[in-house]
């Protein structure tokens, strides 16, 4: 059937904005998509550059913090303040650091201050979290079996508890605690009324195995954070204290009870990838340049 001229012309005109139409979206289409794979590129591109940014991006210590760095990762016997203790576990002066999982038990011997006990829980928490955020590759775990540390809550360390802590840490550490030098340790801190004390235990590749930290819980509130925040972060490589007078918690004498923003770039140069367990003083002290 043929169609009338007038018809012929209507559908060619139809036609035409039909196609005109397809082609403006076919148009818009092809310029959205354009649009998001350049809004991808840029996203990319952007988050390349700030992860390109964030590994050149250095740690900077001033020459005093340098030292003070070094004086609390080598304790030397000379400078040490306090137990004489971590000096001689780190007798190969190497840096340790952690290689595992720590797993830790919190362990109560005659507790009676319900209040104190949940302080130092919750300041325990507290410092581990503050690790963990500047050590990412470190993971804190709290349980009662499995454990690879401690940290023995108990009355008072100045009586007889000390004798059942003791005890406690040898069916704990069967291997560890069979070394006499550390049930001495543990004596002489009773002798000196320490209130709080830790041990670590190294092993000769620069990686540390396993600690203990001892608190009363009748000190005082400021004791038991400085305790906590001191102990709990020497027993992830910080080991010692600095006569260097900058704004640490390791600076000695001690004005701090909570761990500085310094004492943060500490823990997270010490556990970056420029750091490696067993290195020297030297290549330590390279590693700070």
């Amino acid at each position: 059937m043929r169609l009338s001229p007038f018809a012929s012309k209507a559908i060619s005109q139809m036609r035409q904005k039909m196609s005109e139409k397809i082609n403006i979206y076919l148009y818009t289409y092809f310029i959205k998509f354009i649009f998001l794979i350049f809004i991808t590129l840029l996203i990319h591109y952007g988050t390349s550059i700030a992860q390109e940014n964030e590994e050149k991006s250095e740690i900077i210590f001033s020459d005093i913090e340098k030292k003070a760095f070094k004086d609390i990762v080598f304790p030397e016997e000379e400078k040490h303040h306090g137990s004489l203790a971590i000096y001689e576990w780190n007798t190969q002066q190497i840096v340790y650091k952690w290689n595992r999982p720590i797993v830790i038990g919190l362990v109560g011997i005659n507790n009676v201050n319900k209040q104190a006990d949940e302080f130092i829980l919750e300041k325990i928490k507290e410092v581990s979290l503050l690790i963990v955020k500047n050590a990412p590759e470190l993971t804190i775990k709290f349980q009662q079996n499995n454990i690879n540390s401690v940290i023995l809550v108990v009355h008072d360390i100045y009586e007889d508890e000390w004798r059942e802590a003791k005890n406690l840490l040898k069916s704990l550490y069967p291997e560890n605690m069979s070394d006499e030098y550390i049930l001495q340790y543990m004596d002489a801190q009773r002798i000196r009324k320490r209130e709080c004390y830790s041990y670590s235990s190294l092993d000769d590749r620069g990686y540390i195995a396993s600690f203990f930290i001892v608190i009363s819980e009748k000190s005082d509130r400021n004791k038991i954070k400085q305790c906590i925040n001191t102990e709990f972060t020497r027993s992830f490589g910080l080991f010692s204290m600095s006569s260097e007078k900058v704004d640490s918690l390791f600076s000695f004498p001690q004005i701090y009870t909570e761990l500085q923003n310094l004492d943060e770039k500490f823990i997270r140069f010490l556990y970056s990838d420029k750091i490696k367990p067993g290195m020297t003083k030297d290549e330590f002290m390279e590693s700070l340049k």
